[in-house]
């Protein structure tokens, strides 16, 4: 395996504990008996823990050193892994702030505009559904309070 694939999952690693050490700060349980703001941060981030640890695993198993010219990352590539772990973390300290909603819609939105290469109309539409979704099937369906920031 090529460095680049084994220093990015374990900076992936490191995102997804931090993910898990931030969903401490909320409770697990509501005061009216359901389940409450971190139960699904903390279940995804558990989940997402073992898979990681498990690829940074079988990653790090494989020691190859000789690297092809297949093998080596594209410089763009590097920089598209490393602004997506910034705006992972940069998510994660603005749920606070502008609520998790606002927050995961900015995040939707400028990840499909940028990382994927859709058009602004198809991100917005796109990122305005998903978080209208999240919104009722947490709030309503669920009865779990989100973070609220800001705007919210």
């Amino acid at each position: 395996m090529a460095y680049a694939e084994r220093s990015f999952s374990f900076l992936l690693l490191i995102i997804v504990a931090v993910f898990l050490i931030a969903s401490f700060q909320y409770e697990m349980f509501s005061t009216v008996g359901g389940v409450g703001g971190a139960f699904l941060p903390r279940s995804l981030a558990v989940i997402l823990l073992i898979l990681v640890g498990y690829y940074v695993w079988s990653v790090s198993r494989n020691k190859s050193t000789a690297a092809s010219a297949e093998d080596l990352p594209i410089k763009k590539v590097v920089i598209k892994q490393f602004l997506l772990a910034l705006t992972f973390y940069l998510t994660l300290f603005l749920i606070n702030k502008l609520g998790m909603l606002t927050t995961l819609g900015l995040f939707l939105i400028g990840s499909l505009y940028y990382f994927e290469n859709n058009s602004w109309r198809k991100s917005i539409l796109i990122g305005t559904v998903t978080i209208i979704c999240v919104y009722f099937i947490f709030v309503h369906w669920l009865n779990i309070i989100l973070p609220s920031g800001l705007f919210i």
